[in-house]
């Protein structure tokens, strides 16, 4: 969860995180009304 804190102000308890090809896609759905989503690269 540490990717998380590193991003920005991300609920972790809400938000999932899918690893898709070196791209972690982090769905935030700390509000109810939209998803916050947020590609970071992942570092090698």
């Amino acid at each position: 969860m540490k990717l998380l804190s590193s991003i920005g102000q991300t609920n972790t308890l809400s938000a999932k995180i899918e690893e898709k090809n070196n791209f972690y896609v982090v769905f935030d759905c700390q509000r109810e009304d939209f998803l916050v989503i947020k590609t970071v690269r992942k570092i090698k």
